[in-house]
């Protein structure tokens, strides 16, 4: 197949994924004839990409499937999914992966449940398991609650327990609630070890280890409505010193906490404000950031002053310092969690000083991203109002490649959230 194909085919595949949502425009009454036969052509044509010689297509074809379901095509991606061993790719595993993908977007079906159960026990790499785990939370699979309890016990499976974890918090049910109580019981003894010995190394090395589980189990109970989450969140906060600066407290990152502040009764806010406070001057501005963000979410706005002279820090600080103080602004907000009007002039103010001229491609690059980054801030979290939003909107250039994206769509490339 030459080259011009191989694209047509592709663009048909982005064509087919815009419109195969054909009940969306059945709900708005009788489908137009040329629609119907647009999408049997695109769902022709990409059949014939998933049978294709030619890995760029076929992976092409795969890789838009994986944000789709299609159920013409389910029959076909299911035989893969059944003979995994003899799939002609030189990437099975990824393609396992994007199939699997596929058939979480789907209904609940009890032959794809049985076969990703198989995959769950059997598929060689974590990351494919991780998926695996992921759909069949997506599909509501009690049948893989007992394997997810396996994997979220294993403790050489430090990738996939905490996928695991979020796994079984998608599946309620009294067994995996159990399993996710239990498995925390264990965590926290680790911790009353650390607090009663800050210098039991050996013990906060394994605390660190097992860090992303026990955020995910405590995330997962506390979506649960049990109390014993937010017990557990409140009583570590006061150990965050004792983690600084060569550890990493396991559940005071910023997506942990506006996790945590999504589920956390108002009858707990005095605990936690209590809990925060001695933490809005330490010697970290990323700690004091975050300390004064959560007093700001559960409305107590005596943390403002803090939040505007970080702001003003970053002004004029590195890269390594205003990138973090920034994504801790950026995450709140992206929660409507930022909602003091006092910021609005300070973060305005930040990005009419980011139109003056720059003095190399660098320099350009992140005053684009501190543009994007602040502007979502702002759009997100905050509401603009008469002279105050004109005074905004001077300020603000957006940089041609962001034109018009969510800024939901600009999270850490590290996170995988679209799963979470």
């Amino acid at each position: 197949m030459n080259s011009r194909r191989i694209i047509f085919s592709l663009f048909l595949a982005l064509t087919l994924s815009q419109i195969l949502n054909i009940q969306d425009i059945r709900s708005q009454g009788v489908i137009p004839p040329e629609i119907t036969n647009w999408r049997h052509q695109s769902i022709a044509i990409m059949r014939q990409a998933l049978v294709n010689s030619n890995e760029t297509v076929k992976r092409g074809a795969l890789d838009w499937l994986s944000t789709l379901y299609v159920p013409e095509l389910a029959p076909l991606l299911q035989e893969r999914l059944r003979n995994t061993d003899t799939m002609p790719t030189r990437s099975p595993e990824a393609e396992l992966v994007q199939i699997v993908q596929f058939f979480g977007n789907g209904p609940s079906d009890p032959t794809i449940v049985k076969l990703l159960l198989e995959q769950l026990q059997s598929a060689q790499f974590d990351n494919t398991k991780i998926i695996v785990a992921l759909s069949l939370a997506k599909l509501q699979a009690r049948e893989a609650v007992p394997t997810l309890i396996e994997l979220l016990n294993d403790e050489s499976a430090h990738s996939i327990r905490p996928f695991a974890a979020v796994a079984l918090g998608k599946l309620v049910g009294a067994e995996a609630r159990t399993a996710l109580k239990k498995t925390l019981s264990e965590l926290r003894a680790d911790i009353y070890k650390i607090k009663e010995n800050p210098q039991d190394f050996n013990t906060r090395i394994r605390v660190q280890q097992n860090s992303r589980i026990l955020e995910q189990i405590v995330k997962s109970l506390a979506s649960l409505g049990e109390p014993i989450a937010v017990t557990v969140f409140l009583e570590t906060l006061d150990m965050v010193e004792s983690f600084a600066p060569e550890f990493t407290h396991p559940l005071f990152g910023s997506q942990t906490i506006v996790s945590m502040l999504q589920s956390i009764p108002q009858q707990f806010y005095p605990q936690l404000r209590e809990a925060v406070r001695p933490l809005l001057n330490h010697a970290q501005s990323l700690v004091g950031m975050r300390a004064s963000l959560i007093l700001n979410a559960i409305g107590d706005h005596s943390s403002t002053p803090i939040i505007i002279e970080l702001i003003n820090l970053a002004r004029i600080s590195s890269i390594f310092v205003k990138v973090p103080l920034l994504f801790e602004l950026f995450d709140f907000a992206l929660a409507d969690f930022v909602q003091d009007e006092a910021l609005v002039i300070p973060i305005a103010e930040f990005l009419g000083i980011l139109k003056g001229p720059v003095a190399s491609k660098e320099e350009a690059n992140i005053r684009r991203g501190t543009q994007v980054f602040l502007t979502a801030v702002l759009g997100s979290g905050l509401s603009l109002k008469g002279a105050e939003k004109q005074e905004f909107e001077g300020c603000i250039t957006p940089p041609a490649s962001n034109l018009g994206r969510d800024p939901s769509s600009l999270g850490r490339g590290s996170y995988s959230t679209a799963w979470l």
